[in-house]
């Protein structure tokens, strides 16, 4: 599947033909938070509530007015917002990306982090920069576990009055279709990407249940921010976010938070509390006809975390815009990118959720510091490196692989590892974002037991892969940069090269190049390779493409591929120049056709 570069539809059709004819390829379309408070809760009767959170309990509808399946407490309520499920939440279960809903719209992208996401257009004819637009797919992508955080982040915008339900059809948020709405199918997708804003996630708080426990109940009588709780289970896998409403204190150090579980719309569930024993309990499930699984942890489990809903409003730094940071005091500003210090790179595998291999992360300078899920354990022994998990609502059917993110001049190898797979694993792709660049590696087939490597070259920005295939097709190779004045993307592949070749593709930004190297592939039977090889370029005044349906290589003589796109010029209507050969040349001149504008 080419699913890095989509700007341009006759340029995805014809690399979707030509892969067809020539390879019988298939195309389709923190720093920790934490409270720490240790003082015991105090369930007054009389709750010091904001005028805000006073005003909403005076129209809340009463727990015993929510339904026979609603969790009704008998205890002390010592916090409460006022949001109810039947009234304030969604009336529709979640959602995975069955029925393909609509997911994240490059408007939607715009909206998060401002109009320099877009190479040309705004609003709905926002065309994203490349990298953009690879942000957006992968975001999209991992939605297939469900939209829990969108619809939690959602409802709470809604709650506190950013958005208006009436814009969606109905008065209030229980009362709304989801089938055909895709204005309110985007905003939940928009909203489930707040777990993944660093601007947004720096504000989080993280902690034990019983800081946790403590926290909430400090926000929810305070009313100046709405929070969305997540949690995993004991071993980090199989997270879910929930909306908590209100606090009861049972007696005796137990706790119940009540929350809005998007998984049972129109009712109210309570994860349970011990607060001396700093446990939670939770049992949920994906839907309320599935078998329930239960969420524990404890103080020395992942933590517990709340994400804030209202900074989501403003403009957010962008991690993957180029750009230099706006604000003088260093300290970047919404809408900007990311200060130079925090930005990173960030590796992602897109696959299948019950059955893809695990990204293994080895640190090039020194090879025993490792980083990823090794013989089912999540490690992490390299500096710099983050491990960001997601929010998936059925553990059961597997989950998403994390996303990793790397400093910007980290060099790490990395085993696409398929020990763990039961069965072949089709369709992977993998791709490497850093402000204003992209590198996706697609159409990828892992076996049982196969292991694959790569090495990603912060410094140089190469991508080297070993490609193990039996049947002489090299996966999918994608390259996109942003420059000044343009947008450039850039597909190649090869047929024809044996199992162990190592093959790379680096963007040479000072020079204005991408190279597509084969100097240390294989050919099968020592017959030439065939290169195939397509670019467009996105400006203002539109986008153009070119396409070379095949250029034989010598890979005895370690030839290499150039594309020089800023060194000519990219005439529509004219064919441009492909230069072959060893690294120092000589070299030689193919020429790519143009394809369409």
């Amino acid at each position: 599947m080419v699913r890095a570069v989509r700007t341009n539809a006759a340029f995805k059709a014809l690399w979707c033909a030509v892969m067809a004819v020539l390879i019988l390829a298939s195309c389709s379309s923190d720093e920790d938070t934490s409270t720490g408070a240790d003082e015991e809760i105090e369930g007054e009767a009389e709750l010091d509530v904001s005028p805000a959170v006073a005003a909403k309990l005076e129209t809340a509808v009463p727990y015993d007015g929510i339904g026979g399946e609603s969790y009704i407490p008998e205890g002390e309520i010592i916090a409460d917002s006022g949001f109810r499920p039947n009234v304030d939440g969604f009336g529709f279960p979640n959602y995975g990306n069955e029925g393909e809903p609509q997911n994240l719209t490059p408007a939607n992208v715009e909206r998060l982090f401002g109009e320099q996401v877009c190479v040309a257009g705004t609003g709905e004819e926002c065309i994203l920069t490349p990298a953009g637009q690879t942000w957006m797919e992968t975001q999209n992508e991992m939605m297939g576990g469900g939209h829990c955080m969108g619809f939690s982040v959602a409802a709470l915008r809604m709650f506190a009055d950013t958005l208006d339900p009436e814009e969606f059809g109905a008065e209030i948020p229980a009362e709304l279709e989801l089938v055909g709405n895709v204005d309110l199918q985007a905003t939940i997708a928009e909203s489930f990407v707040y777990q993944m804003i660093p601007g947004i996630n720096d504000q989080r708080t993280l902690g034990t249940p019983a800081e946790i426990l403590d926290t909430i109940v400090e926000y929810l009588n305070a009313g100046e921010e709405f929070y969305t709780l997540g949690f995993f289970k004991a071993d980090g896998t199989g997270g879910h976010a929930v909306t908590p409403l209100a606090v009861e204190d049972k007696g005796d150090e137990q706790y119940a938070i009540l929350v809005y579980d998007n998984n049972y719309p129109g009712v109210v569930r309570a994860l349970e509390i011990d607060r001396e024993a700093n446990t939670f309990l939770y049992n949920g499930s994906p839907n309320p006809d599935v078998t329930e699984f239960v969420y524990e942890g404890d103080a020395s489990t992942p933590p517990m975390d709340l994400t804030p809903t209202l900074i989501g409003e403003e403009l957010q730094p962008c991690p993957f815009c180029a750009g230099e940071e706006t604000d003088d005091s260093g300290e970047g500003v919404l809408g900007s990118v990311l200060p130079a210090e925090e930005q990173y790179a960030e590796v992602a595998l897109i696959g299948d959720n019950a059955n893809h291999p695990h990204l293994v992360f080895t640190d090039t300078e020194d090879e025993t510091k490792q980083a990823g899920i090794i013989d089912g354990e999540l490690v992490n022994d390299i500096e710099g490196l983050e491990i960001v998990f997601q929010y998936t609502d059925d553990p059961s059917a597997g989950a998403p692989e994390p996303k990793y993110r790397l400093p910007l001049d980290k060099d790490v190898t990395i085993t696409i590892d398929g020990t763990d797979l039961t069965d072949v694993a089709e369709g992977v792709a993998i791709n490497y974002t850093s402000p204003g660049k992209v590198i996706e590696i697609d159409d990828i087939t892992v076996a049982p037991g196969q292991q694959d490597t790569m090495l990603v070259s912060a410094e140089s920005y190469t991508i080297v892969y070993e490609s193990n295939n039996e049947e002489g097709v090299a996966p999918s190779f994608f390259a996109g940069v942003d420059s000044p004045d343009a947008s450039y993307t850039l597909g190649a592949t090869v047929v024809g090269v044996g199992p162990g070749s190592l093959i790379a593709m680096a963007i040479l930004e000072d020079a204005g190049q991408v190279l597509f190297d084969l100097s240390d592939a294989v050919a099968v039977d020592g017959a030439a390779a065939t290169a195939i090889l397509a670019i467009s370029k996105l400006d203002a005044s539109g986008e153009n493409a070119w396409i070379n349906e095949g250029v034989a290589i010598d890979t005895t003589a370690r030839e290499d591929v150039y594309l020089n796109y800023l060194q000519q010029e990219l005439t529509p209507g004219e064919p441009i120049d492909i230069e072959i050969g060893p690294e120092g040349g000589p070299f030689r001149v193919e020429q790519a056709a143009f394809l369409a504008g």
